[in-house]
């Protein structure tokens, strides 16, 4: 009989220990699986993007350029032709900002559509729908969308801007639009809650033209208090604006943006002193975020 039992349970366990291995095996596959799956997500982002700065400067026959509208920068004309949402290029050196910008009827299609038209999970880098850019002028303030991937392209990089030291090495953003090149100086970098709907909130990316001199002195005092570093550098109504906006996982629906001055005639980036930036040791952070680090909330 005892012989019998230790039988049984010697089965009971082996059976157990069977299904625990099954189960462990599938765990295994399934994680594989998925992380296969983020990094050929990766991979293919950039193959694509490397295929589309590969048709930057590529002519196109001029049959297909009398159907094009006019004034577009000969550079661009291919990457319009095969996609006419296609509305400029950004770039920042030494980083992994190098991306073309869609902008369509809204803020939706691009956060999961790549430049071909086709489903990708990280999109691609668009404008918002309701900034003008065009031939005859721009928005005065232009805010670009990107994701932020998890191994460090689309807009991933801007994060980093809480750094004086990455500001400092990295302060010039070439965006240029299917009419005009330019370069902007970077002003700001903050964080914000895009979950927040007291009176604490900062919905900047709502701000793409400043109708007041008060509306514009209200939007900088914000900028100006959220930053996490400071500059001398001038600005005015009368500048023009982009704001680079991608998520920030400090804290749960966090933002980080970016915004920049459009360069004068006859500035360069020698033409400020961006070595004299000071960090700011507490710039005004969103509620969460003093709630998750149990800091004194300045709101309170």
């Amino acid at each position: 009989m005892k012989r019998k039992k230790i039988q049984k349970n010697t089965k009971s366990k082996k059976r157990i220990y069977n299904i625990l291995i099954a189960i462990c095996l599938v765990v295994f596959l399934v994680s594989g699986g998925v992380l296969g799956y983020q990094f050929y997500t990766y991979y293919q982002a950039g193959q694509i993007r490397d295929e589309l700065k590969g048709q930057i400067n590529v002519s196109v026959p001029e049959s297909e350029r009398d159907e094009l509208p006019e004034n577009i920068q000969d550079k661009f004309l291919k990457l319009y032709s095969m996609n006419s949402e296609f509305i400029g290029w950004v770039q920042i050196d030494g980083t992994d900002i190098d991306y073309p910008v869609m902008q369509t009827t809204d803020n939706e299609k691009y956060l999961k559509t790549d430049f071909y038209g086709n489903y990708h999970r990280l999109g691609t880098v668009f404008a918002d729908y309701r900034a003008t850019i065009s031939e005859d002028g721009n928005s005065d303030n232009i805010v670009i969308y990107g994701h932020s991937a998890n191994n460090g392209e689309f807009f991933s990089p801007i994060r980093k801007y809480k750094s004086l030291d990455y500001y400092q090495e990295h302060p010039i953003i070439h965006f240029d639009t299917l009419y005009k090149e330019a370069d902007y100086v970077i002003l700001a970098a903050f964080m914000v809650d895009a979950a927040d709907t007291t009176e604490t909130a900062f919905a900047y990316h709502d701000v793409h033209d400043f109708a007041t001199q008060e509306e514009y002195d209200a939007f900088f005092e914000q900028v100006n208090l959220r930053s996490y570093f400071q500059t001398d550098i001038p600005h005015t109504i009368d500048d023009q604006y982009i704001t680079l906006s991608t998520c920030d996982y400090e804290i749960k629906n966090g933002r980080l943006a970016v915004v920049a001055r459009k360069l004068r005639p006859g500035e360069t980036e020698e033409s400020f002193d961006i070595a004299s930036a000071t960090y700011q040791s507490e710039p005004l952070m969103p509620n969460a975020w003093y709630d998750k680090k149990g800091r004194e909330n300045p709101y309170s």
